[in-house]
């Protein structure tokens, strides 16, 4: 026997459903979509923007006298000074944010000329101060100073620097958690210029001043 023929106007209504499904599955795919930018756009607006806004150095300490203390280990804590590392934080964004945490590391690099702008973090890694314990709370447009206290061996690197025969770096990161509890990770970098203990001047680094989501 042969199977029987459909009529024609079933073979148009079979391609006109087909038809209509794919158009249901595409408009919930583009509404699915717009929903999607709609709330990203929204959180860019709303959300928070900590940036260093400048760094800073309040020695009070003798440098002079400072030695290069063995890095630190679980057998050897760090030997803090009253001397600071101060970050200087501002929110631009038009919600509060969450200071989770702070880091900086200095690091001192052969010679006066131009640094290689494709280190990384570990590849320079003196010491790791990490600050804010209290999450303090930035409100929109204001600012937030963070002194890092100076160890032994921060201030034996800064001797390093006012001998004149090395460069010295700072650089770090700076972590924070937008009102949406997406975590954002800042980095900074700048180069000292000038006697570290007589009012530096700070140079931006072409590479190392960026902002990135590490967990949305």
């Amino acid at each position: 026997m042969y199977p029987e023929r459909k009529h024609p106007l079933d073979v148009a209504a079979f391609i006109v459903a087909c038809i209509a499904l794919v158009g249901a599955i595409a408009s919930a795919w583009y509404a699915q979509r717009q929903v999607a930018v709609a709330k990203d756009t929204e959180e860019r607006q709303l959300r928070a923007y900590v940036e260093v806004t400048s760094v800073s150095f309040a020695i009070n300490d003798n440098i002079a006298e400072a030695r290069l203390a063995p890095k630190a280990s679980a057998s050897n804590p760090p030997a803090f000074t009253h001397s600071t590392f101060v970050l200087h934080l501002k929110n631009f964004g038009t919600t509060p944010a969450h200071i989770i945490s702070v880091n900086w590391q200095p690091a001192t690099f052969t010679g006066s000329g131009e640094i290689d702008p494709n280190f990384t973090f570990n590849d320079k890694a003196e010491s790791v101060q990490m600050g804010i314990p209290t999450r303090p709370i930035l409100n929109p447009g204001e600012t937030l100073d963070t002194p890092i206290n100076l160890t032994q061996r921060n201030l034996g690197i800064l001797r390093i620097r006012e001998a004149g025969k090395e460069g010295l770096l700072v650089f770090g990161n700076v972590t924070y958690e937008d009102t949406f509890r997406n975590r954002w990770q800042n980095k900074y970098c700048y180069l000292v210029l000038g006697s570290a203990s007589a009012s530096p001047r700070f140079a931006a680094c072409d590479k190392h001043n960026e902002e990135t989501l590490i967990s949305p």
